[in-house]
């Protein structure tokens, strides 16, 4: 017997208990004390649907009277297993849970499948929607009471499920085990047996409204009203068909609410004044920063508020984030999402790294936000700075990756440690001892990271057999030994999660493919854990000084007297419902048992909401989110939220223009009147006026030191004159300018950059920006432009220099075929280092390179390859760079020339292309504005470096994309070149950074984001840009550029 303490005491003496007057007094509390009256002492058992209802229900009760004495609440799966337990174990028998049952439906898949009849569903078993459907159906049936026997012939698909369920059925038998159905088969035939029973004998049995009456648990139910239990009375759901699967009771009407789907002539004058208020806003966070609002507003005690929604798991995140954000005490009836704990999160990031083909970037997440614990022994390395020594590496993706990477950059810190002499300063030596220590507490991490994994095929998404969910749940069990512990509803969550891993590690071990072994973990451990401000196990009821927020099936038994109905979109209510793909609903009705069909599920659905809203009392809210960001869609008012509109205003024809109306615009950040909820409602209320923004500048500045500066800056950069905002800064040249300090070793690139956009010149070598280097996965793509390119130079240049040393000529007819065995050489060491997404990638990838070989070979055969040098770097590895006058002064410049030829008339300089000959039109000139000058610093370094006269360069262009064509520069156009140059030079020394008057020009730049780039289709949109292109002609700081792009046309 349960029995609250302080109640009997309070009892004893005689004392009245302390009842709170807000609780509101609905039927099935009424009910519920009525039954009370008649037994105050005696043993009484609640059955409810769920645990929550029930233990609400009576925390209700308590605050309304007092206390109570003597109640239980069970549900009639847990009633059902204390009445056939002690039956069970002496005949041997165990029940069997959900994994348990998953586990026993793989298994009769497999044996049905080894029978060789059904082939053509073979694939579809390793499929992860064919694996729920069956699970689904099974459990449907066994629910229903439907034997394999009963069960139609017919199509593979019918013979598959009859033939299924005899496979389980008899998997059943042979374990001496009960699933769900047979166990509230057994109950129910004790219940009818003419024998006594003690557990419920000698109790008062009170059934809530709302339990289920078909199939099996049906039949349970029938039976516990034959030995005497009373169905509570709830309040009338009027206008709507009691479906017949559920037990239902109605009280007499006492509010009007009960009246919900009643046309306007059959609504009494009864309960109070009907109060609804209803309202739309912007997001799911601005409905809750509303709801919070008007409590706010209303003066309203945390306590005095219920929040229901159809939609827990959204609503609950969202109110969970913002609730610990403002301090705001909250408890949540069905609980919150497992990954709302640090287990959880780590866990759910931990599958993202392995399902994203090992992303480096998801692994560095984990360490960034501390989700990983170091092993003990590395005391002194932090978790953010093994996130920067991961992203240093390069890693990108792929599991093999990861330690071949890490030993290679442990090996140098270790030799560049060994190398450090005694007169190095003591930060180089602590540098490099925390390098390698970092490195080899990397090196440790995934090795354990790994060391649990099962093989994970390449292709994801293959069916083919590979790995099981038993498989992934002992890797992330141990996983979870690297996440740090924690208090409260992360240690419980830890404890929940251990122990489901640890029953999926026992009983799932089928293979089957990737996406269905994890769509299966992720649903087993898809649990819910009690908020920060709960306690205890679930169900979680509402706390004392706590809002507390539930879902539709739990809400309205708190009696508070503010419910707020949030989520009421019509996508959210009443939703949509399917058809099950393998139990249909012709299916169902062939069968003609009480097997739920869509129709009644939504019915269903439909009556349980107009129930809730029959049981409120009090101030009532109803609002929706009418935007989803995530699609970018406008959503919807449920169709309950017209008839509430009607209802409130007695308009039975209202339609949705007029609720729409009378709503009025969505809520959204700025307030509207009182209640304010923090800073941020306080900030934007005095910012705006009637919900009109106001110039609020002035005191932002004046609060907000970096916004002014913020301010000040994009005035700066709409303004038509220069400033340093749009790259006029102090001039530096000893710092800036080659020609002053040979510290500074150019490139041609780094020119092209300056003659291109002198601010990109900025952003990248004057003030160091960098845009992030990190490697991503790209399911569709292999090689990145950059990769693809460096590939193919490099069997460019082994294709000629091996034919030379085998005296082979471009039209030998094995020169194609020695090309190709280099490519194969080539990309056989890529694919080491770097993975491919997957084979149908790689092949693609693989074709067009054999492709671009062979358009390479014929660029040879048609114009030679007379080569006397082949990649000759200049100021690059242990090549010292070359030195190149200039008017005012000299720079040294570094690179490396693919090719030079020597001809007849002198060298000839080639550089491959592997791209398009896009920005190479005759209409650009020689240097295209200062854009191209590749073609005069390679001429003029290797004249220097080999002594001889230079009569052309050449880009080629020999892959499929550029088609082999060519574009030649003579010498004698190109030397004029250096006054060019030094032109370009002399607004680096000056400080004139000022960007380019040409879109165009931010195509390909690593600063798009810098300067606001936005590009649709083929138009690039640049406000720098377009700042130029407007005040290059007026602008006195622009004359530099603007004479560098005329330069050969004055010429």
């Amino acid at each position: 017997m349960v029995i609250r303490q302080e109640a009997a005491e309070n009892v004893d003496r005689g004392v009245r208990p302390v009842t709170d007057p807000r609780v509101s007094s609905f039927s099935l509390l009424s009910s519920l004390e009525s039954a009370a009256e008649g037994h105050p002492l005696s043993r009484k058992i609640l059955v409810a649907p769920t645990f929550g209802e029930g233990s609400e229900l009576l925390r209700a009760f308590s605050l309304r009277t007092g206390g109570w004495i003597g109640y239980e609440v069970t549900t009639p799966r847990r009633l059902a297993g204390q009445l056939v337990g002690p039956g069970m174990t002496e005949e041997g028998l165990s029940p069997l849970d959900e994994f348990g049952q998953r586990a026993l439906i793989d298994e009769s898949m497999d044996l049905v499948l080894d029978e060789g009849s059904f082939e053509a569903l073979a694939a579809l078993t390793h499929g992860v929607g064919f694996r729920e459907a069956v699970e689904r159906a099974v459990s449907a049936l066994r629910s229903s009471g439907v034997r394999s026997e009963a069960l139609p012939t017919g199509d593979v698909r019918r013979r598959f499920l009859r033939r299924l369920l005899e496979r389980f059925e008899a998997g059943l038998e042979g374990s001496k085990r009960l699933d769900a159905a047979r166990l509230m088969a057994r109950a129910a035939d004790l219940l009818n047996a003419d024998g006594p029973v003690e557990l419920i004998d000698e109790a008062v049995l009170l059934l809530l409204p709302g339990l289920g009456l078909r199939g099996v648990g049906g039949r349970f139910v029938g039976a516990l009203q034959e030995r005497g239990g009373v169905t509570l009375a709830a309040d009338p759901v009027v206008g709507l068909a009691i479906p017949p699967a559920i037990l239902w009771r109605s009280a007499p009407a006492k509010s009007r609410l009960s009246f919900v789907h009643a046309t306007a002539e059959k609504i009494p004058n009864v309960g109070a004044e009907l109060d609804i208020e209803i309202f739309a806003a912007a997001s799911v966070r601005d409905e809750l920063r509303e709801v919070l609002r008007r409590v706010m507003r209303s003066r309203l005690s945390w306590d005095d508020v219920e929040i229901v929604t159809p939609d827990p798991t959204a609503y609950g995140a969202a109110f969970d984030a913002l609730s610990r954000q403002l301090g705001v005490p909250a408890s949540f009836g069905v609980g919150l999402s497992i990954e709302r704990t640090r287990p959880g999160r780590a866990i759910a990031g931990y599958l993202r790294w392995i399902e994203g083909g090992f992303a480096a970037e998801n692994l560095r997440t984990l360490l960034e936000v501390g989700d990983i614990a170091l092993p003990g022994e590395y005391e002194g390395v932090s978790s953010i700075g093994l996130a920067r020594r991961l992203r240093s590496l390069r890693i990108g993706w792929g599991r093999t990756r990861y330690l071949p990477a890490i030993r290679a950059a442990l090996s140098r810190a270790q030799q560049d440690g060994a190398a450090i002499g005694d007169e190095m300063a003591a930060e180089a030596v602590t540098h490099q001892e925390r390098r390698a220590r970092e490195l080899e507490a990397l090196e440790d991490l995934v090795e354990r990271l790994l060391g649990g994994l099962p093989e994970i095929p390449e292709d994801h998404s293959s069916r083919v057999p590979g790995v099981s969910t038993s498989d992934l749940a002992r890797g992330v069990r141990l996983f979870l030994e690297l996440v740090p512990r924690g208090e409260g509803a992360d240690a419980v969550g830890l404890e929940d999660l251990l122990a489901r891993l640890g029953r999926i590690a026992d009983s799932l071990e089928r293979k089957t493919s990737f996406d269905a072994a994890l769509a299966v973990l992720r649903k087993g451990l898809d649990i819910r854990v009690r908020a920060a401000w709960n306690e205890g196990s679930p169900p979680w009821k509402s706390t004392g000084g706590h809002i507390h927020l539930t879902d539709v099936a739990h809400g309205g038994y708190t009696g508070r007297r503010a419910i707020f109905l949030v989520g009421l979109d019509s996508g959210r209510f009443p939703g949509s419902v399917g058809q099950d793909p393998l139990l249909t609903d012709s299916d169902r009705a062939a069968l003609q048992t009480d097997l739920p069909t869509s129709h009644h599920f939504v019915a269903e659905k439909r009556f349980k909401f107009a129930a809730l809203l029959a049981r409120l009392r009090g101030t009532v809210t109803a609002s929706y989110a009418a935007w989803e960001a995530a699609s970018a869609r406008v959503l919807q008012p449920s169709p309950i939220l017209l008839d509430l509109f009607r209802l409130g205003t007695g308009r039975s024809q209202a339609t949705f223009t007029d609720l729409n109306e009378s709503v009025g615009p969505p809520v959204c950040s700025v307030p509207r009147g009182s209640g304010m909820v923090d800073g941020n409602d306080v900030w934007l209320d005095a910012l705006t006026d009637g919900g009109v923004p106001l110039d609020g500048s002035l005191v932002l500045e004046e609060s907000f030191p970096a916004h002014a500066l913020g301010l000040a800056a994009r005035r700066g950069r709409e303004a038509d004159v220069a400033s340093p905002y749009v790259g006029l800064v102090e001039p530096r040249p000893a710092l800036l300018d080659p020609r002053e300090s040979h510290a500074i070793i150019v490139s041609a690139s780094r020119l092209e950059a300056l003659g291109a956009c002198p601010l990109r010149y900025l952003l990248r070598y004057g003030i160091g920006l960098r845009p992030p280097d990190d490697p991503e996965l790209d399911p569709e793509r292999w090689l990145d432009p950059l990769q693809r390119g460096a590939l193919l130079h490099r069997v460019f240049e082994l294709l000629l220099s091996r034919a030379r040393d085998q005296e082979m000529d471009a039209e030998h007819p094995g020169y194609v075929q020695m090309a190709m065995g280099i490519l194969a050489q080539e990309v056989a060491h890529l694919r080491d280092v770097l993975p491919v997404p997957n084979e149908s990638v790689f092949r693609h990838t693989h074709d067009l390179l054999q492709d671009d070989v062979r358009s390479f070979a014929e660029a040879v055969r048609d114009m030679g390859a007379p080569w006397v040098r082949l990649e000759m770097k200049f100021g690059r590895d242990e090549a010292a760079p070359v030195e190149l006058e200039l008017d005012e002064g000299s720079i040294l410049i570094q690179g490396a020339v693919d090719r030079v030829d020597r001809t007849n008339e002198g060298l000839r300089v080639i550089d491959y292309k592997t791209g398009s000959t896009f920005a190479f039109s005759s209409a650009t000139g020689v240097f295209s504005g200062g854009r191209r000058m590749q073609h005069l610093i390679y001429s003029e370094a290797i004249e220097r470096l080999l002594g001889e006269d230079v009569v052309e360069i050449v880009y080629l262009f020999p892959t499929t994309t550029g088609r082999n064509e060519i574009r030649q520069y003579d010498r004698e156009s190109t030397r004029p070149g250096l006054s060019l140059l030094s032109e370009m030079l002399n607004q680096v020394r000056a400080g004139r950074f000022l960007p380019t008057d040409d879109a165009d020009d931010c195509r390909v730049c690593d600063f798009k984001g810098v300067c606001r780039v936005s590009e649709a289709e083929w138009e690039t949109t640049s406000p720098m840009a377009e700042w130029g292109r407007r005040n290059i002609e007026s602008v006195a700081e622009y004359a530099g550029l603007k004479k560098i792009r005329a330069w050969e046309k004055e010429r």
